[in-house]
């Protein structure tokens, strides 16, 4: 076997050596992307529920929160201030799932349901008409997604008004 050979081989080798290294890259590359997906929703999450842990963690904030989702009127000057301030914790939290699930890299179907789940979130806690109402004075401040929140809630009709 002469040089020339010799050379040939190391290069087939070298060449073979870099495109196992290129697939073992492009493995973990996506494996971290989908770690970080995966964080992200995480953070999402537990950003959703410490919003929720305020309102279960006080019968008075619970209160406050019923009494102003009916009619925005019936709060106080400061309870009004809370109640506008867990509607932005809410509309934040919206706003960061929304941007994970729409720029995400997963398949179809699971934008799908994230998407789903977003909708049934925001017409739950925005339905109501002193909700509405506060989203209704917000949505300049969530330009990302203002059409997105507005079409969830213009697929229900306002839910009646509690009896006294």
């Amino acid at each position: 076997m002469n040089w020339t050979a010799i050379g040939t081989v190391a290069d087939l080798a070298a060449t073979i050596a870099v495109f196992v290294t290129l697939i073992y890259l492009a493995i973990q590359v996506r494996a971290g992307n989908r770690q970080a997906e995966i964080e992200a929703l995480r953070h999402t999450l537990d950003g959703f529920n410490q919003w929720c842990d305020l309102i279960v963690g006080s019968t008075q904030t619970a209160s406050m929160l019923n009494r102003g989702r009916d009619d925005l009127s019936a709060l106080s000057r400061d309870e009004r201030l809370q109640f506008d301030h867990l509607h932005i914790r809410f509309l934040n939290t919206v706003e960061g799932w929304y941007r994970q699930v729409d720029q995400t890299s997963r398949d179809a179907d699971y934008r799908a349901i994230q998407m789903e789940n977003i909708e049934s979130a925001v017409q739950v806690w925005l339905g109501n008409p002193g909700s509405r109402e506060v989203w209704d004075s917000f949505k300049e401040a969530f330009p990302l997604v203002a059409e997105f929140i507005d079409e969830a809630l213009d697929k229900t009709a306002p839910p009646p008004a509690a009896e006294a």
